[in-house]
């Protein structure tokens, strides 16, 4: 049984001026297109991809950013002593990240706050780190923890 198209199609003038007011906004990201017969490519999956990621990343977005579940940080329950001292576990979960990306941990993730060396690696491969710092003597003061998603 065929369905009714229950989209109104706009022309583009009217589709302009109704973006120009404001009353509109215009999406750039077009859905694919498939039909039978059509030879698909790896492009085609990708643009798929890319197409539904992007779509859920703008509903998350609009919802905000943070934790849906789990991701406690708790200290290690090692030795006062030694590298335990210095470790905090997060625990499994899932969150949002302020670019809509859902982030998700499965297992437990210890990390050694003292491993500056490993911390500073890391944030210089992501991005976050401007320019190399001295490390902290003391393993002292406030650590702030976020999640990136990462492919």
């Amino acid at each position: 049984m065929p369905t009714q198209n229950t989209k109104e199609n706009l022309d583009a003038s009217e589709s302009n001026a109704l973006s120009q007011s404001g009353t509109a906004f215009v999406s750039e990201q077009k859905r694919p297109l498939y039909f039978d017969g059509r030879f698909l490519t790896a492009a085609d999956l990708t643009a798929e991809q890319t197409y539904f990621l992007k779509r859920q990343a703008a509903l998350n977005r609009a919802n905000g950013f943070g934790v849906i579940r789990g991701l406690e940080v708790s200290r290690s329950l090692g030795t006062a002593s030694g590298s335990d001292a210095s470790r905090v576990i997060v625990a499994p979960g899932s969150g949002v990240t302020p670019s809509g990306d859902v982030v998700t941990i499965e297992n437990s993730l210890p990390i050694n706050l003292a491993d500056t060396a490993r911390i500073e690696r890391l944030d210089a491969t992501f991005g976050l780190l401007q320019q190399a710092q001295d490390s902290a003597r003391s393993q002292t003061g406030l650590f702030i923890l976020g999640l990136r998603s990462v492919e």
